[in-house]
């Protein structure tokens, strides 16, 4: 017994599911990509910054400006007020 239950642990997931039904489908098991965020403060964002779309970061530069008034300046980026013709 001890032998088998050391070779099953040895044995692949999808080797131990693989079954094979009576219409001839097959189950088995695959691994796919799982990604959750735990902390948000704990996030690289030097990291990461470079796959957030450029949309993504104006829509963030844009919800930063309307919370401070427009009234911070931010290096990297205009933030100001300017006039405009309403008819």
């Amino acid at each position: 017994m001890a032998d088998d239950a050391r070779i099953d642990t040895t044995a692949k997931a999808a080797d131990m599911v693989r079954t094979r039904l009576d219409s001839g489908s097959l189950v088995t098991m695959r691994q796919v990509p799982f990604v959750v965020i735990d902390d948000l403060d704990g996030l690289d964002m030097a990291a990461l910054w470079p796959f957030v779309k450029e949309e993504h970061k104006l829509a963030a530069l844009k919800q930063w400006a309307k919370v401070t008034g427009h009234k911070r300046a931010m290096k990297g980026a205009t933030i100001k007020m300017v006039d405009e013709t309403v008819v």
